[in-house]
Parts: structure tokens; sequence; C-alpha cells
């Protein structure tokens, strides 16, 4: 379980320097939600990601999100980034308050 994690960390570490790129269906989904991109950098860059189904979900905490400014805040609260597992493509994006723990619920492959 520990090397789990460590590989978790190392992987979201290399997210960092790494450029992204969107999918034709994330753009789509982010101009209709209003996410901009910059909000999508900032969580990749210094949220936390969960590993589920060979995808990679990206989010802020709320301890995290202390640290920005309050309409910053606003704009990242409950924001979820949806990352392909191979490689930088986010898939999509968007706005969920229980996403956290529905994320956690899914099972770990897809059926």
């Amino acid at each position: 379980m520990k090397k789990e994690n460590k590989l978790k960390n190392n992987m979201h570490q290399s997210n960092k320097n790494r450029t992204t790129h969107h999918s034709v269906h994330s753009l789509k989904r982010a101009a209709q939600r209003g996410i901009r991109n910059p909000w999508i950098d900032m969580v990749i860059r210094e949220g936390k990601v969960i590993f589920k189904q060979g995808i990679r979900f990206f989010f802020i905490t709320k301890k995290e999100l202390r640290f920005f400014e309050p309409a910053l805040q606003e704009k990242l609260k409950n924001l979820v980034v949806v990352m392909a597992g191979d490689d930088n493509t986010i898939i999509t994006c968007y706005k969920n308050k229980d996403a956290i723990s529905h994320i956690k619920r899914k099972s770990k492959r897809l059926l």
C-alpha cells in the first residue's frame, strides 16, 4: 500500500512539469460550464489526484483551498479535472460538491 501511494505521488509530481492537452470533448465541456484553462491548470498543478479505472481525477481539497484568494477559492471549489491515465490528455472537467466521495466509490477497474 505504501509503495502505491509513493507511485501516485511521483506520478502527480511528474504532471507538474509536463504540458497537458485537451480533448475536443474537454474544450467543449469547459466552455459550456464556464471553466477556464488557468483554473484547470491550477487544479492539476496544485491539487490531489485519485487513480481509478485507468483515469486520473484531480481536485483541490478544502484544506488546500484556504491558501488561495477568496475569489479564486469559489472558482476552484468542487472542480474536478479528469485526465487519461497513460498520457496528459484532459478528458473532461466538471463541478460536483460530492465528487471526491463519488470518485472513491468507483470500482478500481472498468467493468
